[in-house]
């Protein structure tokens, strides 16, 4: 699927990215790998979470945007994904526009931890 999606970034939020190390913590690819997001073969890699026997993928934006697509059967607006503000990121369905309505958010401290959140939410 060719997933299209808006990304308002901004240059305090490039850099920001730039900055980020890891881009979720384990309990959130935990989280993620216990509601059902697919996890990818493991190996040894910098996108596995090891703790305690328990093995997380750590999925990439791209799987995460795709993974909650750019549209979504419980909404009619499109997906969107902006720089907000004090390094937060957004992430959510809305209708678009200066004075958009947003129908689902969620944020994080990262896009992917934003998108993660999202994926949640729309799994719950």
């Amino acid at each position: 699927m060719n997933v299209r999606y808006r990304a308002v970034l901004s240059l305090l939020g490039l850099q920001e990215i730039k900055r980020q190390t890891n881009n979720m913590n384990y309990e959130l690819a935990k989280k993620l790998k216990d509601m059902g997001f697919k996890q990818e073969d493991f190996g040894v890699g910098e996108r596995h979470y090891h703790k305690q026997g328990d093995v997380c993928y750590e999925p990439t934006l791209s799987e995460l945007i795709e993974a909650c697509g750019e549209e979504h059967p419980r909404f009619s607006e499109p997906f969107f994904l902006e720089f907000a503000y004090k390094g937060r990121w957004e992430a959510g369905y809305s209708s678009g526009g200066n004075d958009r309505l947003i129908v689902l958010e969620a944020s994080g401290s990262t896009p992917e931890e934003a998108v993660a959140r999202l994926w949640i939410e729309l799994n719950k």
